[in-house]
C-alpha cells in the first residue's frame, strides 16, 4: 500500500532534527518490510515566518508498506514521534499520513504559500478535515507543525528545480556542539557538482552545525552521486548513527524573477522589488547599512547587515537615482516595514562599467568558456554557469548579481554558483543505489 508521511517542527535550538526523525522513521520502516518509493523531500518553507527554529526545513516521505504491516507501522510511527517530541516539548509538531499516491490540490497550494508568506494553522486543518477519509493527523503543542506537514507532501518536486543534500547523524544522546571533521580534501578541490560547502570569502567550512542537533554535517549537490562522492571525501571522528540522502529545494529561489510592487508588500514574507535609490546610503551602528528605495507605488527601507560582507560594501558606494533590485524578508522594524536583502542586482547605477568575472573563491579573474557555458578560473578552477559580466564601483570590482558570503545566505537562496545550472526536465524516483547508510 502506498502512503505518504509529512512531518514538520521537531528541530529546536537545544536539541532534535525533522530530518533526523525522518532517518529513524525510513530505518524503522525497513523492519516493517516497507520501501522508500522516492528520494525523502527536505522542502525549506519561509524563512522569514517569526517562530521559525532553524532551517525550517518540512520533510515528506513516499512509502509502499504491505498491507498487513500498515497498522502496526502506524503504531510505531505515533510512538516515534512521542519518544522524539518529549526530547524538548517547546515545539509544535504536526504529522500528516495521506493515503494516496495522489497529492490533493490544497495541499499543493498551501505548499506554494508556506514558502513565501505566512499560512493559517485554521485554514490548513480545515482543508486536513476535508480529507479525513484519506488522512490521518496528530499534533503537538498548538499544533503548528501541521502547516509544514502539508507543505511537504505539497511539493513533489518532479517538476521545476531541485537539489540534492546528504546529511549525516550521530546519536540523540550526544550534545556537544564540537563537530570533529577533516574536510580537507573537500575544500582543496572544490567540486563543480556541489555547492555551499565552504566559504572562501570568509573561510568557513559550512557543512556542520554547531548546536546540540543530531546533524553531523550535510553536502550538498546537483545529484545524489555528487553528495554521496564528497561525503566520501572527509573523515569523521566520533560515533555516527548513519546518513540518507534527500532531494530538496534548498538552492533554488526563483524570486529574483518574480517582482512585487512596493505596495503589495506584506510583514514575514519574501518579496522581490525594484526601486531607485531615494537618498544617501546612511551607515548605521554596527556597521550595517540603511538605503531607502521607492517605486511609484510607495517607499521603503532597505537594510544590508554587517555580516552581508561585499553586498554592504557596493550598497555603500550608490548614490540617489540608482536603479536597483532587491530580493529579501520583509520584518517589521520601528514601526515601519524593512527588506531584510538576501540578494542585490544592479539594474541601472551611474558608475557602472562591465568587466570579466571576478572568482568567488580566489579573486582571480575569470575567462569565458564560451556562450551558455558560463566561466573558468584558470587559479583555482572554479566554474560558474552564470554569463553575466561584473561590475566596476570606483576601484572595486563586484558581479552584476550581489548575494551575501556562503554563511550568510538562506537554505532556500540560490547561490551564485548554481545560477544557469537549473534542473528543468522531470526527475524520476531514487536513481542512485547508496542513498542511505544506517550504522547503529
Amino acid at each position: 500500500m502506498i502512503i505518504q508521511i509529512g512531518i514538520d517542527d521537531f528541530d529546536t535550538r537545544r536539541g532534535g532534527c525533522t530530518t533526523h526523525l525522518a532517518f529513524l522513521i525510513v530505518k524503522n520502516l525497513f523492519a516493517f518490510k516497507g520501501k522508500l518509493l522516492d528520494y525523502p523531500r527536505l522542502i525549506r518553507l519561509n524563512p522569514d515566518v517569526p517562530w521559525k527554529t532553524r532551517g525550517n526545513g518540512a520533510v515528506a516521505l513516499l512509502i509502499d508498506i504491505p498491507h498487513k504491516k500498515l497498522v502496526f507501522f502506524k503504531r510505531k510511527l505515533r510512538q516515534l514521534t512521542i519518544d522524539y517530541y518529549n526530547i524538548e516539548s517547546n515545539t509544535n509538531p504536526g504529522i500528516v499520513i495521506l493515503y494516496s499516491k495522489v497529492i490533493p490540490d490544497e495541499f499543493k497550494v498551501i505548499s506554494e504559500n508556506a514558502r513565501k508568506k505566512l499560512v493559517s494553522l485554521g485554514e490548513t486543518i480545515s482543508i486536513l478535515n476535508k480529507y479525513n477519509d484519506k488522512i490521518d493527523y496528530w499534533f503537538f503543542g498548538n499544533g503548528r507543525g501541521l502547516i509544514g506537514a502539508v507543505s511537504a507532501l505539497g511539493e513533489s518536486l518532479l517538476k521545476g528545480d531541485y537539489t540534492y543534500e546528504l546529511l549525516a547523524y550521530r546519536p540523540l544522546d550526544i550534545k556537544s556542539r564540537e563537530r570533529y571533521i577533516n574536510a580537507e580534501k573537500l575544500i582543496d578541490k572544490d567540486s563543480r557538482n556541489t555547492f555551499s560547502n565552504y566559504d572562501y570569502e570568509n573561510r568557513k567550512l559550512l557543512i556542520s552545525p554547531h548546536g546540540p542537533d543530531p546533524v553531523l554535517c550535510g553536502i550538498r549537490g546537483e545529484s545524489p552521486f555528487s553528495v554521496y562522492r564528497d561525503f566520501k571525501k572527509i573523515r569523521i571522528s566520533g560515533r555516527i548513527e548513519g546518513w540518507m540522502i534527500f532531494v530538496t529545494n534548498q538552492g533554488t529561489s526563483d524570486l529574483l524573477y518574480k517582482e512585487s510592487r512596493l505596495c503589495e508588500v506584506t510583514p514575514y514574507t519574501q518579496i522581490s522589488v525594484s526601486g531607485y535609490i531615494k537618498d544617501p546610503p546612511m551607515t548605521e551602528a554596527g556597521g550595517h547599512v540603511l538605503l531607502r528605495i521607492t517605486d511609484e507605488t510607495g517607499i521603503i527601507d532597505v537594510m544590508i547587515y554587517e555580516p552581508s560582507g561585499k553586498v554592504r560594501n557596493l550598497a555603500r558606494l550608490l548614490s540617489p537615482g540608482d536603479h536597483i533590485h532587491v530580493v529579501g524578508g520583509i520584518k517589521p522594524k520601528n514601526n515601519t516595514l524593512t527588506i531584510n536583502t538576501e540578494v542585490l542586482y544592479y539594474i541601472d547605477a551611474k558608475k557602472l562599467v562591465d568587466t570579466r568575472p571576478i572568482c568567488p573563491k580566489c579573486h582571480s579573474y575569470m575567462v569565458s568558456l564560451g556562450k551558455s557555458k558560463g566561466h573558468y578560473c584558470k587559479k583555482c578552477n572554479y566554474h560558474i554557469n552564470f554569463d553575466s559580466g561584473t561590475s566596476t564601483f570606483s576601484f572595486n570590482k563586484y558581479p552584476l548579481i550581489i548575494l551575501p558570503p556562503l554563511r550568510s545566505i538562506k537554505h532556500v537562496a540560490k547561490p551564485l554558483k548554481r545560477l544557469g545550472r537549473e534542473h528543468k526536465k522531470r526527475r524520476i524516483g531514487i536513481s542512485f543505489n547508496r542513498w542511505i547508510g544506517i550504522f547503529s
